[in-house]
């Protein structure tokens, strides 16, 4: 009976002879952020963003200008008035002050965003992946121990079995223990349906997941050794990506302020062309052809309606920046004040389990069976005794599956792979 257990128990883990091939967390991570197409779409963004801080450095392409100037409109004949003309020529603008720079530094500062932008997306893909990868080894983890309990029962159903043949116990107690194995049977059940409603949601960034992968129900090897120094810990907060992408935002506003304040400045323009005449004058002498210059510049005299708003509308947008920027400062302070905290609180808790409680917790256990195969206790009490210890196991797994995922939070917020 027990080796039937035994079996069974493999095939609803997956741990048979024929198992499936095993994805570590390390490759599930690597394959997200390859499939990712938010990942993609910021690539996309920041490249594009680039190449338009290469373009917004140039000067606006010239104009030709091509003319027929002072034609008469008695006959339209080129060479019946002296001013009349063909001309061609070219002009060129030149933007105020240093528009052309700024523009493209505001580019720039776009593109930067974007790309703490994409840093950040991978970090909070990967803390994601690392979320539920932990919670799917924990459900895992629970159906191994439920399905031990189940193989406790069936030990102690054929104690209790033996028992009664001779007349020292109930059948009321074989057939509580029967009740209590079909409990651990669909405890199983339902932990088996949690770990596969997981797999479904990991096998979005996962295919393999969906396609007979199983991942390594191993406690991801993140080590013991962390730096719990705070102020240590604090500087790292400025390489965070959020806080970049804050730092960028505000870069482009000084940009754009410093673009709005150039309208202050003249912008001008310069002109040269070449008017062709036909005919001859009074002397009969072919008459010359015209060259012209010209130059035009913007005269920035009626500035309040205009100019001083954009410039207003910019410092406050800048302030707003500013704001935002000091604001993702505080939060991932505090968040990383919080996470560390927790995970001291953890580890207490952690080294109280594995010091105290479930060592007390199995010499309960032993102690409740072997009273009752003395028939100095009740059936209840080892059954009490068992359903506690599986609890308080199941309680020791959840601890270690948050412990990890604190632990992914401090990796999110410290940059730590």
């Amino acid at each position: 009976m027990f080796r039937f257990t035994m079996v069974c128990i493999g095939l609803v883990l997956g741990l048979s002879a024929e198992a499936a091939p095993v994805m570590s967390l390390v490759e599930a991570e690597q394959q997200a952020l390859a499939n990712d197409d938010g990942i993609k779409q910021l690539m996309k963004e920041a490249d594009a963003w680039n190449a338009r801080s290469q373009a917004d450095d140039e000067l606006p392409d010239p104009k030709l200008v091509l003319a027929a100037r002072n034609l008469p409109t008695d006959s339209f004949n080129l060479s019946q008035e002296p001013m009349t003309q063909l001309v061609v020529g070219i002009r060129q603008q030149f933007p105020a002050g240093d528009s052309l720079r700024l523009k493209s530094e505001v580019s720039m500062a776009r593109e930067r965003q974007l790309r703490a932008q994409l840093a950040l997306r991978k970090r909070t893909l990967v803390l994601d992946i690392r979320r539920k990868w932990l919670d799917a080894v924990y459900w895992q983890k629970a159906a191994a121990l439920i399905a031990e309990q189940e193989a406790v029962y069936a030990k102690l159903e054929k104690v209790t079995r033996s028992l009664y043949q001779v007349g020292r116990k109930e059948q009321q107690d074989v057939l509580q223990v029967q009740v209590l194995r079909e409990q651990a049977r669909d405890r199983q059940l339902a932990a088996r349906e949690r770990y596969e409603v997981i797999l479904r949601d990991l096998a979005r960034w996962v295919p393999q997941l969906s396609q007979g992968w199983q991942p390594d129900t191993r406690w991801p090897a993140w080590g013991e050794a962390r730096e719990r120094d705070m102020v240590l810990l604090r500087s790292r907060l400025v390489e965070h990506p959020m806080l970049q992408a804050s730092e960028a935002m505000v870069l482009a506003s000084k940009k754009r302020l410093l673009l709005e304040e150039q309208s202050y400045k003249p912008g001008w323009n310069a002109g040269f062309s070449y008017g062709s005449r036909s005919g001859n004058n009074a002397t009969g002498e072919p008459r010359s052809d015209f060259v012209s210059l010209d130059f035009s510049i913007d005269l920035p005299l009626f500035t309040a309606n205009r100019q001083d708003k954009r410039v207003l509308a910019q410092q406050n947008e800048l302030s707003a920046a500013q704001f935002k920027r000091d604001d993702t400062v505080a939060w991932l302070r505090k968040r990383l004040e919080e996470t560390v905290e927790r995970l001291g609180w953890l580890d207490k808790r952690v080294r109280h389990y594995d010091g105290s409680l479930l060592v007390s917790s199995q010499q309960h256990v032993e102690a409740a069976m072997s009273a009752y195969q003395r028939d100095a206790a009740d059936f209840s009490d080892p059954m009490i005794a068992y359903d506690r210890d599986l609890k308080l196991k199941l309680d020791r797994t959840q601890l270690a599956k948050e412990r990890l995922q604190t632990i992914a939070q401090l990796k999110f917020l410290t940059g730590d792979e």
